[in-house]
């Protein structure tokens, strides 16, 4: 009995807290967009100086900045039903919403410095929602997809609908098929798109594509140029298996955890060497342009 009634009270003062954190961020004057749907062990919310722990409920705002912690989960969801779950050592910014839901209109911008998120799009028109990285921005298509960002790579694996994936400059990868995953590297390097129906995580350690080069020149003479990939060897961007390339217009890494159907997520330190990706991974069925 004791401790039901400790379970109780700690329950209560979670409430409470998150319920005096909500009332002191619109005091502030600040925008609620959504509330906590689920949480579990730590998750905090930061807006400006202030700093609250989240629980079930706990109403969330605009330039907000969520963090999760070991073992920790959240889902959000935001007022045009949106949905975002976060996985152990995750933060998410969300830095942008605007929402008239008379006539389901706005604009959705949210930032994943690190971390391994699942985007499932609300009510609002596909184009409304943006969601950024250090290394690319991604638009949707009435989408749902896993987000995975460490500090050398970025990949995505789509679930259902269609991504867009830009990068500087002047390069747009687009994923249209469901079950298919993409990785990028800060320097430029390209693994993807391939049919993938494992996890993100297992997609992101392949190792990364490489350029043969051709041997050093003898003295005196001009060194040979770089020779061309191998047969079905991805070529860093520039080409992808079953897709198209065209300019554009101008204008230790997580185990199972809260998207890999586990219950935890490990530290996200540097990926070690993956494997090489394994054949029947199928052709890309995104394009480039």
């Amino acid at each position: 009995m004791p401790r039901m009634r400790i379970s109780l009270l700690l329950f209560g003062s979670a409430l409470l807290c998150g319920a005096v954190a909500s009332s002191q961020a619109l005091a502030q004057g600040a925008t609620r967009i959504g509330a906590a749907k689920a949480v579990e062990n730590d998750v905090e919310g930061r807006l400006g100086k202030s700093v609250h722990k989240l629980a079930v409920g706990s109403e969330v705002f605009q330039n907000q900045l969520v963090r999760t912690g070991k073992a920790s989960t959240a889902r959000l969801q935001f007022l045009d039903e949106t949905d975002l779950s976060l996985s152990p050592f995750t933060q998410v910014a969300l830095d942008r919403f605007v929402y008239d839901p008379d006539k389901n209109t706005g604009r959705v911008v949210i930032n994943v410095p690190r971390g391994l998120v699942r985007f499932v799009t609300g009510s609002l028109e596909k184009q409304s929602y943006t969601i950024r990285t250090p290394i690319a921005s991604i638009g949707v298509r009435g989408t749902v997809f896993d987000l995975l960002v460490w500090s050398d790579r970025m990949s995505v694996l789509l679930r259902d609908g269609g991504v867009e994936l830009t990068l500087q400059p002047r390069r747009v990868y687009v994923l249209d098929r469901p079950n298919t995953a993409i990785t990028i590297w800060r320097d430029g390097r390209v693994n993807g798109p391939h049919d993938w129906t494992r996890s993100i995580t297992d997609f992101a350690v392949l190792t990364p594509p490489t350029q043969r080069r051709a041997a050093p020149a003898p003295t005196g003479q001009k060194a040979a140029q770089p020779l061309g990939p191998r047969p079905g060897e991805s070529t860093g961007g520039t080409s992808l298996s079953g897709g198209t390339t065209r300019p554009t217009t101008p204008g230790r890494p997580p185990g199972p955890g809260l998207l890999e159907g586990g219950s935890n997520v490990g530290n996200q330190g540097p990926a070690p060497a993956g494997r090489p990706l394994t054949p029947g991974g199928g052709g890309g069925s995104g394009t480039i342009r």
